[in-house]
């Protein structure tokens, strides 16, 4: 009981595993406002299986960091390789939601390639009502991973004393992140651009109010940028990405010029590409919902604060730009160690989503068992674990 009243106010762990490794987060609420409490980086290592979502390795170092004491209980939100998503916008005949779903839950599935055979766990989001002709339709992004892989990856973080309550796409974790402050009836038609660049893919998604109204993953990566950096400076691939972090974390102070002019002019054709791909997504939103225009781009992710990388999507777009900062309005308590070059928390940010999705809200107070959803888009999750599944359906 005591256990119950002091951690009263704490989320779950948020617990994003990318390509590049795993973050964990834990936030909780304070009188005046909210505070992360911990946070764990553990990196993968050039030797590990690039397909393996959680090393071996990697999980004896999970089981020992949930063991420290740093992390307040055991449950945890957590995300998934984006590499595994498969994405899907379908236009339906505006119809209740409820004959909406039955429709999308005898179709989804097969839209994204899932059979009998090889299933998947599958979900959708409602971007919104566009006009297609004279009618007027819905946008529907349908979203599903394969239910083996799913499976394999909790059971994987089970392993380390975890206890996963729910699984998501890193663009849901990241709307409800970069949509905290949107919450107000005037901020519903308030729209932005996010940028998530990673290791292996980029995700551009479309912010309307709290709503996520778009979604499509790009070719385009991190990894692309450091295979030009080491063609043009023909060095291997480990020794161009570790160049690379250097010079991210140097914030250009005491980085050589000649050095940074060259990775960048490197790295430029590719900061050009990616943004003529993002204006392409923005043009796509923009007609589909008749002349909706965002007010801000910003990037996130380990390979969101590439210099100049923001500023280039901005002067494209022709829209003010930023590199997200997924801490703003929080506070940061004594242990979390974050990175303090510029940009660093970004990466951050899909870790901060996940464990807002379960934190109490302000308004009631509720132990952790008895957490919801607080600040956080209207978006589903892809799927709850088999243990929630049914009672995460049925409070839907």
């Amino acid at each position: 009981m005591l256990n119950r009243i002091i951690h009263r106010g704490t989320a779950p762990i948020g617990l994003d595993i990318g390509t590049g490794g795993v973050r964990l987060v834990q936030l909780r609420r304070t009188g005046s406002g909210i505070e992360a409490t911990a946070a764990v980086r553990l990196e993968k290592r050039p030797t590990d299986d690039p397909d393996t979502a959680i090393p071996e390795r990697l999980i004896e170092s999970l089981k020992r960091r949930v063991e420290s004491g740093d992390f307040s209980g055991r449950e945890c939100v957590m995300t998934f390789p984006d590499h595994w998503l498969s994405t899907r916008s379908v236009r339906l005949p505006v119809m209740p939601p409820e004959e909406t779903d039955a429709a999308l839950a005898l179709e989804a599935g097969e839209r994204l390639g899932f059979s009998d055979e090889a299933p998947g766990e599958v979900s959708w989001i409602r971007g919104g009502r566009v006009r297609q002709g004279d009618d007027w339709r819905e946008e529907i992004i349908l979203v599903g991973a394969e239910r083996s892989l799913l499976s394999e990856l909790v059971d994987a973080v089970s392993e380390t004393g975890l206890q996963p309550i729910a699984v998501e796409p890193s663009f849901l974790s990241l709307g409800r992140v970069y949509s905290r402050r949107f919450r107000r009836e005037g901020d519903r038609e308030n729209v932005r651009v996010g940028l998530d660049i990673g290791n292996r893919n980029t995700s551009v998604f479309v912010l309307r109010g709290t709503d996520v109204a778009f979604y499509k993953a790009l070719r385009l990566s991190g990894s692309d940028f450091t295979k030009a950096v080491a063609e043009r400076l023909d060095l291997s691939i480990e020794a161009a990405a570790d160049l690379r972090r250097q010079r991210l974390r140097s914030s250009g102070a005491g980085f050589d010029e000649s050095v940074d002019r060259t990775v960048y002019e490197a790295s430029r054709p590719l900061i050009e590409e990616l943004a003529k791909e993002a204006a392409l997504c923005l043009r796509y939103f923009t007609v589909a919902f008749t002349g909706d225009r965002p007010s801000e781009v910003f990037t996130t992710g380990d390979e969101g604060c590439e210099p100049r990388l923001a500023e280039t999507l901005g002067a494209t777009l022709r829209l003010d730009h930023r590199i997200g900062d997924p801490f703003e309005g929080m506070t940061i308590g004594p242990r979390p160690r974050l990175g303090s070059w510029a940009g660093a928390h970004s990466a951050w940010s899909s870790a901060v989503g996940l464990s807002l999705r379960g934190l109490p809200k302000s308004s009631r107070r509720h132990t952790p068992t008895e957490a919801r959803p607080g600040d956080e888009p209207s978006a589903p999750a892809v799927v709850e674990t088999p243990e929630t599944l049914e009672a995460a359906e049925e409070a839907a």
